[in-house]
């Protein structure tokens, strides 16, 4: 896939506009007249399709380059600026990898369950005192940023801090590769970890019992910091009481993770389950319940209901996973209807905070399914087409008999 014009737009409009708004310097630098750059850019930036080897932020910055260079050379048009974001993304993806280090926390106590554990592309430490020295950098930044946002309140009681470590081509990169799989990891830990349903509780409250610290800084693999003006930071920080594993259930939890890693790195279409956890464990570090159920309803049809048309297939797949077919039909095909009110009629209701925990629970059984029969599909195209198959056993002897025919037919045995 290259970068590309999508079709149903006339970028050469906003190009226009761009070059009315443009003034060359006699330095031969590019300025513009008023803010209204920034609306054009983030206009044409929506008419482009980028392969997924570099984050929207790296996108976006070359859109920025190519604009100028573009102009320098030659005329803004379409094709001409396509040339130039071509050239830009060969040299982004040729240059060599390099060792990041993202340090962040997480609101898990002793005894930890890890030490350090690989997943996806990086390997993350717990480190159950104090970052080593070399970090110090990070403590500077900390003060610094504060100046800036009064509202961090870091550190947060009780929290661990982990050291999440990864090679990548820029620093945008490696922090959302690391940030990607820390969440990987939470989502795999959430779903052991979360409860599966409050009797009484705060209903602003996120459901994720594990979630990451307020603030993470990137670091050179020197452990000096990228910048002291660079850090991310979580928007929907709320401080929870750190999560304490039983010291009894602590080597199951080890050995239910390990095996979902597992199972990952087996399945075939591993990519769309782990984005569709990404999605699952994000959701519910929401406050708003109410985003949350949009968020885990996307996640559910991620990988139920992805095909075009076939959004009215996610409540008859999931409760196919059931002995009681019609019931957890009947309770989806109302989440679903309650769903589509929030989106459409803006409706709120104060028991979605339960209905948040019923989708986490077909959410998990969706993804145990897929988990467990790795070897039995190639693509998430053939698993949903045996969640698609009848559910009377009658009727399921009926289509084989039918088919053995149709294979004597042929020639077969």
């Amino acid at each position: 896939m290259k970068v590309a014009w999508k079709k149903r737009f006339k970028p050469q409009v906003i190009l226009d506009k761009i070059s009315e708004i443009m003034n060359i310097n006699e330095d031969g630098s590019i300025s513009y007249s008023g803010f209204k750059y920034f609306e054009l850019k983030a206009t044409l930036y929506n008419m482009l399709t980028f392969p997924k080897h570099l984050t929207s932020i790296q996108n976006n910055g070359l859109v920025d380059r190519a604009i100028t260079e573009t102009v320098k050379s030659s005329s803004l048009t379409p094709n001409n600026l396509i040339k130039e974001l071509q050239e830009l993304f060969k040299k982004e993806l040729n240059k060599k990898e390099k060792k990041y280090h993202l340090l962040s926390s997480i609101s898990l106590v002793d005894p930890l369950p890890f030490k350090q554990i690989n997943i996806g592309k990086s390997k993350i430490r717990f480190i159950a005192s104090n970052y080593p020295k070399k970090y110090n950098d990070r403590k500077e930044l900390i003060k610094k940023s504060r100046r800036r946002y009064s509202m961090l309140q870091i550190p947060h009681a009780g929290y661990t801090n982990i050291i999440i470590t990864t090679k990548s081509k820029s620093e945008h990169q490696a922090a959302s590769q690391c940030l990607d799989d820390i969440d990987l990891l939470r989502s795999l830990m959430s779903i052991f970890a979360n409860s599966g349903m409050e009797i009484v509780g705060n209903e602003w409250s996120p459901i994720n019992k594990i979630r990451l610290g307020e603030l993470h800084t990137l670091h050179k693999a020197s452990g000096k910091n990228i910048n002291l003006d660079t850090f991310w930071f979580e928007p929907n920080f709320e401080y929870i009481n750190p999560y304490r594993l039983d010291t009894k259930k602590n080597k199951t939890f080890i050995k239910n993770i390990k095996w979902v890693i597992k199972q990952l790195e087996k399945c075939k279409y591993s990519n769309k389950l782990e984005s569709a956890l990404l999605r699952y464990v994000r959701a519910f570090d929401e406050r708003d319940q109410n985003i949350a159920l949009l968020h885990i309803w996307g996640a559910l049809e991620s990988i139920t209901a992805y095909e075009e048309n076939s959004k009215d297939k996610l409540p008859k797949r999931c409760a196919y996973l059931f002995s009681e077919y019609e019931y957890h039909k009947q309770i989806l095909e109302h989440l679903r209807e309650y769903r589509n009110q929030s989106v459409h009629a803006g409706d709120k209701n104060d028991q979605v905070k339960s209905y948040c925990y019923q989708l986490q629970g077909y959410f998990i059984e969706i993804i145990f399914f897929h988990l467990h029969r790795v070897n039995q599909f190639n693509t998430l195209e053939e698993a949903n087409s045996f969640l698609d198959q009848p559910v009377e056993i009658k009727q399921l002897k009926y289509k084989r008999d039918l088919l053995n025919s149709v294979i004597k037919f042929r020639g077969g045995e």
